[in-house]
């Protein structure tokens, strides 16, 4: 293995590792808590928000990507 392959699989294990201990000390029923106690309206309306981002952003994309036809100036 190369050093940067190798630096790669060290920054996996790690995280991985870190990851695995965070999801194992996890309280489950404070969690289950907290999400009873949400209200779906501010839920909704940042669901809504971001759907209207992707779209603007999809449309922004498609725009800009069309092909343009450039004029140019003949040097002759």
């Amino acid at each position: 293995m190369t050093k940067p392959t190798a630096f790669k699989v060290l920054r996996m294990v790690v995280s991985a590792g870190i990851i695995a201990y965070r999801v194992a000390t996890l309280d489950l029923g404070r969690i289950g808590m907290h999400l009873k106690s949400l209200r779906p309206g501010p839920i909704l309306l940042a669901a809504a928000a971001d759907l209207a981002m992707i779209s603007t952003n999809s449309l922004r994309g498609r725009y800009f990507s069309r092909p343009r036809a450039l004029r140019c100036r003949s040097t002759d």
